[in-house]
């Protein structure tokens, strides 16, 4: 499971928005997604990639895009969360 399919997942779940028009520069306020939204998808990936997410730092970085959003975790926990180990 990556963190593209389980952020599309959230997306899907919790908006209105067709992912299938989801691209990089569309903005988090098209989509959608509220706050408590951005912790529903932290709690999603945490729990299906076995990781630690620090609740707090999606906050403090602000995405505009989606785009931005997939940045934020690929940095943010590299290639170890792609392959579910911590």
């Amino acid at each position: 499971m990556s963190f593209e399919r389980i952020i599309k997942e959230q997306i899907d779940e919790l908006t209105d928005f067709d992912i299938n028009k989801l691209v990089s520069d569309t903005l988090i306020e098209d989509i959608g997604l509220a706050s408590l939204d951005f912790l529903s998808i932290q709690v999603n990936i945490k729990r299906e990639l076995n990781i630690d997410v620090d609740l707090n730092a999606l906050t403090e970085v602000q995405p505009r895009t989606y785009g931005d959003l997939l940045q934020f975790f690929r940095e943010k926990y590299g290639d170890c969360a792609v392959s579910g180990r911590p």
